[in-house]
């Protein structure tokens, strides 16, 4: 019996040659890249996670900065207030 002119001898041989192109193909290029893959993930969430960090970070340390900014606008608005009330006194 033949299919497009081959047995079924030929068929199998051509489906074991497969088989075989198809591991080595596996074992040389997918596994390696797969594992390429796995090991930049790993990298990308630390850093993910670092960046999460200094996000947190910087939001604390702004908080902080717009206290620090309001207490002087306090500050100077007493300040100038004192000024011009001097400066109409003169």
């Amino acid at each position: 019996m033949t299919v497009f002119g081959l047995t079924l001898e030929d068929w199998s041989a051509v489906v074991a040659i497969g088989g075989a192109i198809g591991v080595v193909i596996n074992y040389i290029i997918i596994k390696p890249m797969k594992q390429s893959n796995d090991g930049l993930s790993r990298s990308i969430d630390r850093l993910s996670d670092t960046v999460r960090m200094y996000h947190d970070e910087t939001q604390e340390k702004l908080k902080e900065h717009e206290v620090q900014l309001t207490e002087h606008k306090v500050r100077i608005d007493a300040i100038q207030k004192k000024v011009d009330k001097d400066d109409g006194e003169s």
